[in-house]
């Protein structure tokens, strides 16, 4: 509740003068590093203009990509195809991200809009390691990174409910193939 009262606090202690200067100064940084203007294809509609298409996906990028939390690949706030995807919003994809995100970032030479997701793995590296542990009998340097994850990474058991020693765990039953089989017949 303090740290809440501290944000709202220096927010309302900051002028619209002082937030549309820095605004400005940013979006004035961020485009002097990436513009790019094809003549050929600039004047034509959005659907044929490569440029457009490119700052407007740059645009996005730098909107929803410059807090504490990277965007979701399937669109973030800025999604249009048939409304919200139903795998939720605090889901990311760590595939989808890492390859068609993060090597544009570095080609658009914005590799900065790659720190939230670099950021939130890294802060996910403890659970990650605890997970690839409990669940794979891996090393004390071994994680793993589900297909999907959230922003504060897999559960990690209890002490309590680890599996034994010896016993197969829920986790290498449901991929060992025994469920696999048993669902492939529905």
């Amino acid at each position: 509740m303090a740290l809440a009262s501290a944000e709202v606090k220096a927010a309302l202690a900051t002028t619209f003068a002082v937030i549309y200067d820095s605004t400005v100064a940013q979006w004035h940084d961020f485009w002097r590093k990436s513009f790019i203007c094809l003549p050929a294809t600039h004047d034509r509609p959005f659907d044929e203009s490569f440029d457009r298409h490119w700052l407007y996906y740059l645009y996005g990028m730098n909107t929803c990509n410059r807090g504490k939390y990277p965007i979701n690949a399937n669109g973030g706030i800025f999604n249009v195809q048939d409304g919200w995807q139903s795998w939720g919003s605090m889901c990311w994809w760590f595939n989808s991200s890492r390859q068609t995100l993060t090597p544009v970032f570095e080609r658009a030479n914005h590799p900065e809009l790659a720190d939230p997701y670099c950021s939130m793995l890294t802060r996910q590296f403890p659970r990650i390691n605890m997970v690839a542990a409990q669940h794979l009998g891996a090393g004390q340097d071994a994680i793993w990174i589900g297909e999907t994850f959230t922003f504060d990474g897999p559960e990690v058991l209890p002490e309590k409910d680890k599996p034994n020693a010896g016993m197969r765990s829920d986790w290498e039953t449901r991929w060992s193939g025994t469920m696999r089989k048993a669902s492939s017949r529905c």
